[in-house]
């Protein structure tokens, strides 16, 4: 990799923790599940390259003062420290000190999840989008390394953060309208908690993003739901209440009748927060959302990275006439 021949030759590793085994545990001096370790793609564990030891010091310093009031600082000097080394593997490790922060087991960290996503959305305008893209990376692999191993509560504060990731500008609506059309396909009890989260934090403004989409998800879920319920008259069991509630909960956004906790997300704070993020793009450039699939995530290691100027990609046919360039925005210190 480019980033590799140019990373300065790091200092000797200092004694790591119990179980950080791999470049993105060391970056983030956390503790990391074996199933997210195991999912952390070269993009997420630093592809057997690590930080300098200092650099890594001065990230886990900043991200613990990261807050509402002190993230303008705090991405400016973000902001620093990929002017000083590389980008690449610097992104690797904010990925992973993400991760650790914001996946809980055993509850959401909503407040969390959208102050890491606002300085993730920070960094693509202070940075370029090439920050965003390898954190999506990541938090793909994560949520399918939750997700498959049924762990409910991790796997939705992955989707949490993907879904924050999205209402703060940073991802465009694809990535989020591809997960929720895999989660309708199954529309297990696991399936349906993610939706309903997704929903609440993001259903407003999927609306009005593309209207389009939504209608064909709409579609899709009252087919699974008219299947459920014959299913129930010919002697199955019954829609489950997650069923039943997430049915409505699409229904009343189809027809614009969230209730206030669903169309205002975060509130007051989600407030402050995309304010914030209007003021800083105001003061220089504001680069479009990252947009790729969920599939194309998912198989960044396998297929490529068409978003990366440089990067070899097999994803689609050649020739197709709608295969994506990558902008400016998205290449921007890809190749530091």
């Amino acid at each position: 990799d480019d980033e590799a021949e140019e990373e300065p030759a790091a200092a000797p590793p200092a004694k790591r923790q119990r179980g950080a085994t791999d470049g993105a545990a060391a970056s983030t001096g956390k503790w990391l599940p074996p199933a997210l370790r195991a999912a952390a793609p070269a993009a997420a564990r630093g592809g057997g390259a690590e930080l300098p030891a200092g650099t890594a010091r001065r990230l886990r310093g900043l991200l613990n003062r990261l807050s509402e009031p002190t993230i303008d600082g705090v991405s400016a000097d973000l902001a620093g420290l990929y002017s000083e080394g590389s980008a690449q593997l610097l992104s690797r490790a904010l990925a992973a000190a993400t991760l650790a922060a914001c996946v809980s087991e055993t509850r959401p960290l909503e407040s969390l999840s959208l102050l890491h996503a606002s300085l993730l959305r920070a960094l693509a305008i202070r940075v370029g989008t090439h920050v965003v893209s390898l954190c999506a990376e990541a938090f793909v692999a994560a949520f399918e390394a939750r997700f498959g191993a049924a762990e409910s509560q991790p796997a939705a504060n992955v989707a949490l953060l993907i879904a924050q990731l999205y209402t703060t500008g940073a991802v465009h609506c694809t990535l989020v309208y591809d997960l929720v059309r895999r989660l309708v396909d199954g529309f297990g009890e696991l399936e349906l908690d993610v939706l309903q989260l997704l929903l609440r934090v993001a259903g407003a403004r999927m609306r009005a993003d593309d209207p389009s989409a939504l209608r064909e998800v709409i579609a899709l879920v009252q087919q699974k739901a008219a299947a459920a319920e014959a299913a129930a008259a010919a002697g199955s069991a019954p829609p489950s209440q997650r069923a039943r509630v997430f049915v409505q909960m699409i229904t009343d956004l189809k027809n614009n009748k969230q209730r206030a906790s669903e169309r205002d997300g975060a509130g007051v704070e989600q407030g402050a927060l995309l304010k914030w993020l209007r003021r800083l793009a105001a003061q220089g450039r504001e680069p479009p959302p990252f947009k790729a699939g969920w599939d194309e995530l998912r198989d960044a290691e396998t297929k490529g990275r068409w978003w990366l100027t440089g990067a070899a990609w097999v994803g689609r046919q050649a020739g197709a006439a709608d295969a994506p360039a990558a902008s400016s925005s998205s290449a921007d210190g890809a190749g530091e």
